[in-house]
């Protein structure tokens, strides 16, 4: 017996019955039981609903299309769950973009190792730090780029594409190059076969953290 289960709610009924004849015990009495069994049958139900709604008024708890509607309330289309991405996955996207911090270069580094796993280039021409300068490491070809104090606001970002997009280097349905125990297959989940971020959400994502009034110069690269 569980709390809010059936058994659970016959007992609670029964314990509110004025006492009487028929206020024997419970397992001892199959007619009163039978009479019971259906609201405690709609008490149990009811508070499965209740716990079920209740879960779906958190981002941390809420399932399926709950949970997408909430990621829809925060956020609108720019977080959608990706193609067999399940709820876990998702819901950690979408809890990291709503605390996601904008508006800074480490916050433009954070939320693109989030989308790829893969350090980005982030050169900003005015910044000595990116483009070297007077007594400081630098060579054609080597450390430092070149920088144009007359490009404020402006900045040249590499992305290089995720490394994990899919599952890598296995075989697909009806392929040759492996067999159960051996060669390049292997059993997945759906988050795991699930596409990669495309091109055009990295870039809605840079201009959703940039700050206004900047250029963010982009190049996507494999």
């Amino acid at each position: 017996m569980a709390t809010g289960d059936q058994e659970d709610c016959a007992r609670r009924i029964f314990g509110v019955l004025p006492a009487g004849w028929f206020r024997p015990a419970l397992d001892d009495n199959p007619r009163l039981r039978a009479v019971l069994a259906m609201p405690a049958a709609l008490g149990a139900m009811l508070f499965d609903g209740i716990g079920f709604a209740r879960r779906q008024t958190r981002i941390a708890t809420a399932e399926g299309g709950w949970l997408d509607l909430a990621a829809f309330d925060f956020l609108g289309l720019r977080v959608r769950r990706r193609p067999g991405q399940g709820d876990d996955a998702f819901r950690q996207r979408v809890q990291a973009e709503v605390l996601r911090p904008r508006n800074t270069r480490p916050a433009l580094r954070r939320l693109l190792l989030d989308l790829t796993g893969r350090e980005p280039t982030i050169i900003e021409p005015g910044r000595v730090q990116d483009t070297g300068g007077y007594g400081v490491a630098m060579g054609y070809g080597a450390a430092g780029r070149y920088g144009n104090i007359t490009l404020p606001g402006q900045a040249f970002i590499e992305v290089r594409r995720s490394l994990t997009d899919g599952v890598p280097g296995c075989a697909g349905w009806g392929g040759t190059i492996g067999g159960y125990g051996i060669g390049a297959v292997q059993y997945v989940s759906a988050d795991m076969a699930a596409s990669g971020i495309a091109d055009d959400d990295i870039l809605a994502s840079i201009a959703a953290t940039v700050p206004a009034g900047t250029v963010a110069w982009t190049r996507i690269s494999g």
